[in-house]
């Protein structure tokens, strides 16, 4: 396998993906850590399954640009948020790397990304989208933009990086399991089952 880039929207779980990849031990990674199982309870601690909104203030970001012509023992991995924020560094460091897109429907998203106050709920989103007062009619106006019941940005990021593999959120939940890749081992099939114990209940269940 090549070097991978994981794209997703926020609020449609990149991170899950990401550190299921670390956990087979096939890739590195810009951030620095010694051991992965610390990086994780850094980031996904216990107390975010009763604290929803702290999830965005535990993200650890790999740097993917100064990484991307770091020499390395095993193949790299790149996370890249929105991706057609920064279309050209974006394709830049997706460039020669095998690409998935993980995405999810639309009502999911939004639920996922209102719980944990991320993408269209974070200020400086909200100012871009000049959103209304109201999170009800915000909600609405977000629905309203879908594309055959996805956020909209999911067509535009095919269409622009050509991802090699699309992997719904809730298939991927379900199987555990990504085409072509290996079969997961205990610590990925565990990590997976504790990132879903965290969400909170109304995730859940759209999930």
């Amino acid at each position: 396998m090549n070097d991978v880039t994981i794209l997703y929207q926020g609020g449609s779980g990149g991170f899950l993906l990401f550190y299921y990849l670390l956990l087979s031990g096939k890739y590195q990674t810009g951030l620095r850590y010694d051991n992965i199982d610390d990086l994780i309870d850094a980031q996904f601690p216990a107390s975010l399954s009763s604290s929803p909104s702290s999830w965005k203030h535990n993200e650890l970001w790999p740097e993917n640009l100064g990484f991307k012509n770091t020499k390395t023992t095993k193949n790299k991995l790149f996370l890249i948020c929105n991706p057609c924020l920064k279309t050209d560094m974006n394709l830049y460091i997706s460039e020669d790397t095998y690409k998935i897109l993980l995405y999810t429907d639309i009502r999911t998203q939004v639920r996922m990304a209102y719980e944990k106050q991320a993408y269209w709920f974070t200020k400086s989103f909200k100012s871009k989208f000049n959103a209304p007062a109201s999170d009800q009619q915000y909600i609405k106006e977000i629905y309203k933009s879908s594309t055959d019941g996805l956020d909209p940005k999911v067509d535009r990021i095919k269409n622009i990086f050509s991802p090699d593999q699309s992997i719904r959120l809730q298939d991927f939940l379900q199987s555990k399991t990504i085409n072509g890749f290996d079969l997961p081992n205990e610590q990925q099939i565990t990590f997976v089952d504790y990132w879903l114990r965290l969400q909170p209940h109304k995730v859940k269940r759209l999930l």
